[in-house]
């Protein structure tokens, strides 16, 4: 089993369109069609034509919502051509290019809108939340210090930039980020993954099952999770327990065939053959590739 292991850029993604990081960037779209502007009148208009620039962020949200991408994507970037460095239609082109996966399009917008608002914590944040994404954890750290300047006690700063000097080796320094983190939101799902992998990693296995318990609460089907919480059973003597949350977990996501070629593994140390070759048939059935 894996000692250690950062979440995945799926994961990240996933927590940036569920979260509040676009909180106060977004404003409510209208309704469908309540706008006056047209693509052809957005692509006619000149820069800094505010009214208009107001006029095609509502065309952009209403074609955005309505499934209409390309054509969202054509209006939104004219009205941020109009009105550079706005926020509203920030949020929208951002939230475009992070539903279609375009994470090099979303960074270069945000650098551009920090140019506009260089103290803006938040872009800054963000910028450091996808620059993590893509790897690149020096530039991300040098982000997330920025917003930390700003949003000193954000629990999404402090744990992003746990993770961010996780990645880099320096699980010592992560741990007080997490555990701030964690005293403002005692059962923040990342937070808890990340301060057991680091504490994982430190050889504090008591603290660090205590975290992932906490994790694995909040998401009995997180893979990671459950991989560190066994590991640090397993490491404090307690082989019972790790069986008994392994079950537990294939009870809450049966596909998982690695899940299976650990339990049978564990059964096996335990003399449980019968058990054993069960768990490792059923990894083999879900096509997880038994060693």
């Amino acid at each position: 089993m894996p000692r250690y292991s950062l979440p995945s850029a799926a994961f990240l993604l996933i927590a940036l369109l569920s979260g509040p990081v676009l909180s106060g960037l977004v404003l409510a779209g209208p309704a469908w069609g309540d706008t006056t502007a047209t693509p052809e009148s957005c692509h006619a208009a000149q820069t800094g034509d505010n009214a208009m620039a107001v006029a095609c962020s509502e065309l952009g949200q209403a074609l955005f919502a309505r499934g209409d991408d390309r054509g969202a994507e054509a209006v939104l970037a004219d009205a941020w051509r109009l009105r550079p460095g706005s926020r509203q239609v920030y949020g929208q082109l951002n939230a475009l290019y992070l539903k279609q996966r375009r994470l090099d399009d979303a960074i270069k917008l945000t650098r551009e809108a920090i140019q506009a608002h260089p103290d803006d914590a938040k872009l800054q944040s963000f910028l450091g939340s996808m620059l993590m994404m893509t790897g690149d954890n020096i530039g991300a750290e040098a982000a997330l210090r920025r917003a930390q300047l700003g949003l000193p006690d954000d629990p999404d700063v402090l744990s992003n930039l746990g993770f961010v000097l996780s990645a880099q080796k320096r699980s010592a320094e992560a741990v007080p980020l997490f555990r701030r983190a964690l005293a403002l939101q005692p059962t923040d799902f990342a937070a808890n993954r990340g301060l057991g992998d680091a504490l994982l990693i430190l050889g504090d296995d008591a603290g660090s099952a205590a975290a992932y318990e906490i994790a694995y609460q909040q998401d009995p089907t997180s893979r990671p999770v459950v991989q560190g919480f066994c590991v640090a059973l397993l490491h404090l003597g307690k082989d019972d327990a790790a069986i008994d949350l392994l079950k537990h977990h294939l009870r809450a996501d049966p596909q998982d065939g690695e899940g299976y070629y650990y339990l049978g593994k564990l059964y096996l140390m335990q003399d449980r053959r019968a058990e054993g070759e069960a768990a490792l048939n059923k990894a083999k059935a879900l096509g997880f590739q038994v060693p």
